[in-house]
């Protein structure tokens, strides 16, 4: 009886001490690095390249060791290039007393990226990336709705792009 009450208690502390090593977050520290950001829009939301432009700029610099640099200057290490390819929205659900009118939307963005080193011109990351979101009609303000929408999009975006160019930068 004392036997397997011992087990009980060593079993899973050994485990609890080995255990498998996970560990959650960067697995490795990033080192510093310069970034350049170039966002092209080819989508049919005209204001989304300042949008995302500025969201994605306070994704980066949630981590100190990305310093974002100005595109006059010629000392950045990586380029990131952003083309906003489509940009769609369409009902989702409608009005209950009325079938024309939208109660919410439902957006979607794509995009296609690129991170190229600049003093080795080698691609590290191209990718294209899918995002969706949905947005209640706000009544009697128009394009509110429309605005929050393209935020929302921004914000997946810009946390998806900047987790893989932290998992694949040196």
């Amino acid at each position: 009886m004392i036997k397997i009450f011992k087990s009980f208690i060593i079993l899973p502390l050994f485990f609890a001490c080995v255990g498998c090593n996970y560990k959650s977050g960067l697995t490795s520290e990033l080192k510093p690095c310069s970034l350049e950001i170039k966002i092209k829009n080819n989508s049919k939301a005209i204001q989304f390249s300042s949008v995302f432009r500025r969201i994605f700029k306070d994704e980066l610099l949630k981590y100190p060791d990305l310093s974002l640099v100005d595109p006059a200057s010629s000392n950045q290490d990586y380029v990131i290039s952003v083309v906003l390819e489509s940009y769609g929205m369409k009902p989702e659900s409608f009005q209950a007393g009325d079938t024309i009118s939208a109660a919410s939307f439902q957006g979607n963005l794509s995009a296609h990226i690129i991170v190229t080193n600049s003093r080795h011109n080698r691609e590290f990351l191209n990718s294209n990336y899918l995002v969706s979101a949905s947005s209640p009609q706000t009544l009697n303000v128009e394009h509110v709705g429309d605005r929050q929408l393209q935020i929302t999009l921004a914000r997946d975006l810009s946390k998806r792009i900047t987790r893989d160019l932290i998992q694949i930068l040196p």
